[in-house]
């Protein structure tokens, strides 16, 4: 866990998500992909230690549990695709941290995709008016923990 990511700011993310969504089976789509992103994160900069019952968590959501779930299995067609630009822009990103400092400004923005799908969760529990209503509010709930400065420093 980074420093701001204690048991009680998850404690604190998990109660947000729910009254954002209001759908626990897609409050549980979101934490399986932001796990796995996490974890995918990990094992390509290899700047943390990788446990394997992380890997064995990761894999075992991602190949069993997560076809199960009922919130994906309404919405794959529409989670995938998304999921697929998600991804790439985190390969984006990955990239543009060696690069110039308007790079590594897009980076930090590209590199937090979990929004966007966050929103479209909600887009797809509750509807525009209300992703509208909320987008901020999530928007500086995840990125409230790390400004674009102290990003640009850890990049140096």
């Amino acid at each position: 866990m980074s420093e701001f990511d204690t048991s009680e700011w998850r404690v604190d993310r998990d109660a947000k998500l729910m009254a954002w969504v209001q759908n626990p089976h897609a409050v549980q789509f979101i934490l399986a992909i932001g796990d796995a992103a996490e974890l995918w994160d990990d094992l390509i900069d290899q700047d943390k230690p990788i446990h394997a019952q992380a890997v064995n968590r990761v894999f075992t959501t991602l190949t069993t549990v997560l076809p199960l779930n009922p919130f994906f299995d309404t919405y794959k067609l529409q989670l995938i695709p998304l999921l697929v630009a998600g991804i790439n822009a985190w390969h984006d990103a990955t990239e543009l941290e060696k690069g110039s400092d308007n790079d590594k400004a897009i980076a930090y923005v590209l590199r937090d995709w979990y929004v966007e799908l966050t929103m479209f969760v909600v887009y797809l529990t509750r509807g525009q008016d209300t992703m509208r209503t909320l987008s901020l509010e999530i928007r500086r709930f995840f990125s409230q923990h790390e400004s674009l400065h102290d990003y640009m420093e850890k990049l140096s």
